[in-house]
């Protein structure tokens, strides 16, 4: 009588155990023996529409897809970076560049984005990379009363509502055609929180779950269409600078080097890992990147906010 509860417990601990393991294999995977998406066959003569092109991971993500030869429309507001990738990109590589200097902000006006999607759709998007995004201005870091109403809603507008109102513009098409991805720029800080910079973990935390009910809504099972997220943690970007520049005028580089494939790696090495995790699990790998992002994450919060405000003064 006694044998019955010990034998569930012993199942139940099995089935867990197994639970267990078949995640770790997903992780190992995913990295060490990562099996690349085939996105030339998906988008075809198709194009791959890039939101902050122009510079920064968007720009890493425009040349792995030229390398491809999948066609590309840049949108970014910065005129002459963009005029920089997309010569660099003609000068390389025998693929379409669309490049679309454009304050996304300007999307929330509904005769501005039904003009936008009217020009769009002009061309067969088979690909959406939603990754423009800012984070807000420095005197707001670390102390969110001296956030200015301007910033706050210039933030939510690119990183939130940009990314649902290009969603909701590829989504018809990749429906009708039943195939297609969506890649968005989600955040480590949009995991937990993050007193650094409130309002940006907002706005990346509602990335991660409106991606995750597009997903449920439209499943690829049933649609065709690939949903992805990427949680990056600190990578040495435009938006990051001010840390990057705290290390060097104290005299870390070496630190800086140091943490360059750990917690704070280039956007070449970066990217390089993570558009592999494309095709093999929703957010970067199915549970892999989340679990190094986490890392990365608490092991720079262990230094504490003060630390990282002095870097961020030392910048200056």
């Amino acid at each position: 009588m006694i044998v019955c509860p010990f034998l569930f417990l012993q199942i139940l601990g099995g089935l867990c155990l197994l639970r267990f393991l078949y995640t770790q294999w997903r992780i190992i995977s995913v990295y060490f023996f990562p099996k690349e998406f085939d996105f030339k066959g998906l988008a075809g003569d198709g194009y791959a529409l890039i939101t902050g092109g122009a510079e920064g991971i968007g720009k890493q993500c425009a040349l792995y897809f030229a390398k491809k030869g999948i066609n590309l429309i840049l949108v970014d507001f910065n005129e002459k970076k963009l005029k920089e990738t997309t010569k660099e990109i003609n000068e390389n590589f025998s693929v379409s560049v669309i490049a679309k200097v454009m304050d996304l902000t300007s999307l929330a006006d509904p005769a501005v984005y039904d003009a936008f999607e009217k020009e769009m759709l002009k061309q067969n998007i088979a690909i959406l990379f939603n990754n423009a995004g800012i984070a807000e201005e420095k005197r707001a870091f670390w102390n969110y009363a001296n956030s200015t109403s301007a910033g706050i809603s210039r933030l939510i507008s690119i990183n939130s509502e940009v990314v649902a109102l290009m969603t909701k513009l590829v989504l018809p098409g990749m429906l009708e055609r039943k195939k297609g991805v969506i890649m968005h720029m989600g955040s480590a800080a949009g995991l937990s929180s993050f007193d650094t910079n409130p309002i940006y973990a907002g706005s990346k935390a509602f990335v991660i779950l409106f991606a995750r009910s597009i997903r449920d809504l439209y499943p690829t099972s049933k649609t065709g269409i690939v949903h992805h997220v990427f949680y990056p943690a600190f990578i040495r970007t435009s938006l990051t600078t001010f840390i990057t520049s705290g290390l060097k005028k104290k005299g870390h580089e070496n630190t800086l080097e140091s943490l360059k494939n750990v917690i704070f790696p280039t956007v070449e090495s970066w990217f390089e890992s993570a558009i592999k995790t494309v095709g093999n699990g929703f957010d970067n790998g199915s549970g892999g990147s989340v679990f190094f992002e986490f890392f990365a994450n608490y092991l720079v919060s262990f230094l504490d906010t003060t630390t990282l405000q002095k870097l961020s003064d030392l910048s200056e």
